[in-house]
């Protein structure tokens, strides 16, 4: 097991989510990402899907909290984070299930309009754009993932952001730059 490459690749992702680079992540950069993601999915804040998004924000928040605010201050340093991601997502099989996966659920479900559990190509990049994704990275983050049609089942999305929390192993940049994951 690689803790190291790992660690580093935590520390990146807790770049992208202290978006006003004051150096913590709190609630409110959690409540952000997921104004952000209902945003560019082109929903609204009471809709369902909008609520689950911003629910599952919430949640990741909180279990993030618990595990990574040791001091109870609000605040979850780079240090905190990636410790407690690699205690409770890395170390633990449940943890990915009980901190990030009700997020990645909610926002691969909420992109998919017509309830079919796929995303079409379009609807996959949208998705990852509205998390922060870069532009440059888009078609090559939905080649990984895609059936032989060109679509992402909800379930890929969902394994891609699993895939990304609990493994050690290097990754494609592209297929792993989310925004809000």
């Amino acid at each position: 097991m690689d803790r190291d490459f790992y660690q580093r690749k935590m520390a990146v992702r807790f770049d992208s989510i202290d978006v006003d680079g004051d150096g913590v992540v709190t609630k409110a950069d959690f409540e952000r990402a997921g104004e952000r993601v209902v945003e560019g999915l082109g929903l609204t804040r009471e809709s369902a899907q909008g609520r689950a998004v911003l629910d599952g924000a919430g949640t990741f928040w909180a279990a993030l909290a618990d595990a990574a605010d040791v001091d109870r201050d609000g605040k979850i340093t780079r240090d905190e984070f990636v410790i407690a991601c690699t205690e409770t997502m890395l170390a633990t099989p449940a943890g990915f299930g009980i901190t990030a996966r009700p997020f990645a659920e909610s926002v691969a479900k909420a992109a998919d309009p017509d309830g079919d559990g796929l995303l079409t190509a379009d609807e996959y990049k949208r998705m990852l754009t509205a998390m922060g994704v870069k532009r440059e990275a888009l078609a090559d983050a939905a080649a990984h993932r895609a059936n032989e049609d060109g679509s992402i089942s909800v379930a890929a999305a969902i394994d891609a952001a699993q895939d990304f929390y609990t493994s050690d192993r290097p990754y494609h940049p592209a297929t792993y730059s989310f925004g809000t994951f």
